[in-house]
């Protein structure tokens, strides 16, 4: 029982979309839609986190990146899959305005600075993204 999800992983790019609002963009699949998520995905194989980044932006939201940073990598158990979630976590600038498409059912904007811990939100925002923004524009004003 000790931690079985740990034997195996998946790898997944995220990205943290912050708009002028000072607001984090979340999503939720449409085959899973408990959830809100980070925008991304599965690194298809022998691609590159960054790669997948801009694929998976494309894909869900129909934007493209025009720039992003590398934050982070966190690994954790995966939301809805018993394994392991390798997250690699971008700051990420897009163009255009998002909309939900593809696999996505929906997106959201939850303020970084105001924000109050829900239950549909996955710990990858709860936990990393969340933190991590809040001391960022805070110190920033």
């Amino acid at each position: 029982e000790w931690h079985l999800w740990r034997l195996k992983m998946i790898e997944k790019s995220s990205a943290l979309i912050i708009n002028k609002n000072c607001e984090l963009l979340v999503v939720k699949k449409r085959s899973n839609d408990s959830h809100y998520i980070l925008p991304g995905g599965k690194l298809d194989p022998f691609e590159k986190p960054e790669e997948a980044l801009i694929r998976e932006v494309k894909e869900e939201l129909g934007v493209n990146v025009v720039d992003f940073k590398f934050v982070d990598t966190v690994i954790e158990k995966s939301q809805f899959e018993d394994v392991s979630l390798k997250m690699y976590l971008f700051e990420t600038t897009i163009s255009g305005m998002p909309i939900a498409s593809s696999e996505i059912s929906c997106i959201q904007w939850i303020n970084i600075l105001s924000y109050v811990p829900t239950e549909d939100l996955a710990t990858g925002i709860t936990t990393y993204a969340i933190p991590y923004l809040k001391s960022k524009y805070s110190e920033n004003g």
